[in-house]
């Protein structure tokens, strides 16, 4: 066995920096909460609908990332 082979893969140096899970969530809805604000009035409501399931779903990814404050000021649109 090369002893290069048992390379450590678990160097962070080099990888990518990830983004914070509650960073990402909190985005994405507000993002979404935005795009719901801005429907114009002749859309399909099934568009509608599915803005919607997809902002309750990211609120409850929010929830599971405890920042479900933040979530509910993205909400009332008072998150900058």
């Amino acid at each position: 066995m090369n002893a290069s082979s048992g390379q450590n893969l678990q160097d962070t140096d080099s990888s990518p920096q990830r983004v914070d899970l509650s960073e990402y969530f909190l985005g994405r809805l507000r993002n979404m909460v935005s795009a719901r604000n801005e429907i114009p009035a002749k859309i399909e409501p099934w568009k509608i609908k599915a803005l919607d399931r997809a902002i309750y779903s990211t609120i409850l990814d929010c929830e599971e990332q405890d920042v479900k404050e933040e979530a509910k000021l993205i909400l009332k649109g008072k998150s900058s």
